[in-house]
């Protein structure tokens, strides 16, 4: 978009709105004044006029114009740093993003992996128990077997003391006055030993 100009004799062509902002279909005054342009210092004739303001307009001058254009070239190189600042915000967004992604993805996997660890120690934990109250089922088995088996036992040996001390007795009762003092003394032993092993007797009872 521009138009042509007579310099000095010679045919000039002067672009007003760049080919990219042609293509945009952008058009007007106000564009044009936000625009850089490539215009003559001096002689503005009726067609950039007529172009570049409405009719009925008081037409800048060429300070002025020119004034405008500095400031849109200063508005248009200040839009382009911005833009560039934003694009580099965004490709580091982007790669951050990505690294998250990932940071998120290996997290997950460490979770997973610990939960499977705790399912582990909680299965464990269960064996553990079962085993140890079948343990003390046994024992208690076995400490019950034991104590049983410890009474029989005492049992059966004071059965065999009263045994001997029946035996000792009839033995005392047939024997001469000679052996008396022998009965006496066996009579004697055969009486501690039963209440020797009755003690033990009620010991076993009362575990």
């Amino acid at each position: 978009m521009g138009f042509n100009w007579m310099v000095n004799g010679t045919m000039k062509w002067y672009e007003l709105v760049p080919p990219q902002y042609d293509k945009l279909g952008l058009e007007g005054p106000d564009v044009i004044r936000l625009l850089p342009l490539n215009l003559p210092s001096s002689g503005l004739g009726q067609i950039a006029q007529a172009y570049l303001w409405p009719a009925g307009s008081q037409p800048p001058t060429n300070e002025e114009l020119l004034r405008e254009l500095d400031l849109g070239e200063r508005a248009v190189a200040v839009l382009e740093r911005e833009f560039a600042g934003v694009k580099i915000g965004i490709e580091r967004n982007a790669a951050g993003i990505e690294r998250n992604a990932a940071g998120i993805t290996t997290v997950q996997a460490e979770i997973e992996r610990l939960k499977a660890v705790v399912e582990k120690l909680e299965e464990s934990t269960k064996e553990i128990r079962t085993d140890q109250e079948e343990l003390s089922e046994a024992c208690e088995k076995i400490s019950a077997g034991y104590g049983c088996l410890i009474i029989e036992k005492i049992q059966g040996i004071f059965c065999h003391v009263v045994s001997a001390g029946s035996r000792f007795k009839s033995y005392a009762c047939l024997s001469s006055g000679k052996d008396w003092v022998k009965v006496a003394g066996l009579c004697a032993i055969v009486a501690v030993s039963a209440l020797f092993f009755a003690g033990l007797a009620k010991r076993s009872r009362a575990i």
